[in-house]
């Protein structure tokens, strides 16, 4: 059978001491996935503001202006980037992202293996509630962000990847789930970000 070459990450919010302890415990048990940065938790609001502007991406005057939603916009896109210009040309298949407050099934691997394997044209699918683990074709990542272009950033990143139809094209096996003792960092997230220009919508 041929090598199917995934990577495996949990993006993780460092500056929340509880998640970091939680990521590091889970990887302990799941030492094929690797840790991801939240780009809110290590760039300033200037630089998480120019990921947008760079990839040509406008946000919509309605969008929530919490950092929090920003943050994990930002982080979407530049894992997305990521695919697009690194991982693709490896030769990496699937990209997984898990977020920081799940807990993954045994075998989680393997269950998520034979899944892809199953469903090969298949390219973005979903393990878990909301977006707490996605998976992605790396082939496909340019045509997810030509299609965040198209529509704008107009609400959460769930959302849209329901909403905006083309994108999210399956809700696979449930192989997460969401830790109750771990309140979201957007409900924590108060301070409001005042948009750039480059950004705004037409």
């Amino acid at each position: 059978m041929e090598e199917l070459k995934i990577d495996y990450a949990i993006l993780l919010l460092r500056r929340d001491s509880h998640r970091t302890k939680h990521v590091k415990t889970l990887i302990k048990h799941h030492p094929y996935f690797h840790i991801r940065e939240a780009v809110d938790g290590i760039k300033n609001w200037k630089e998480v503001e120019n990921i947008f502007i760079e990839n040509k991406i406008k946000v919509t005057q309605r969008f929530d202006p919490r950092v929090g939603k920003f943050g994990r916009w930002a982080s979407f896109i530049e894992w997305l980037v990521w695919m697009k210009d690194i991982a693709h040309p490896q030769g990496i298949k699937y990209a997984v992202l898990a977020e920081d407050d799940v807990g993954l099934v045994p075998n989680f691997k393997q269950k998520l293996e034979i899944f892809v394997r199953s469903r090969p044209t298949c390219w973005f699918f979903r393990c878990g509630p909301y977006n707490s683990c996605l998976v992605i074709r790396c082939d496909k990542a340019e045509h997810i962000l030509n299609r965040i272009r198209e529509t704008g950033v107009s609400m959460p990143d769930d959302w849209w990847a329901w909403k905006s139809g083309k994108v999210l094209q399956y809700h696979g096996p449930n192989l997460v789930t969401q830790l109750r003792k771990f309140r979201s960092n957007i409900e924590k997230s108060t301070h409001i970000l005042n948009y750039h220009k480059d950004m705004w919508a037409c």
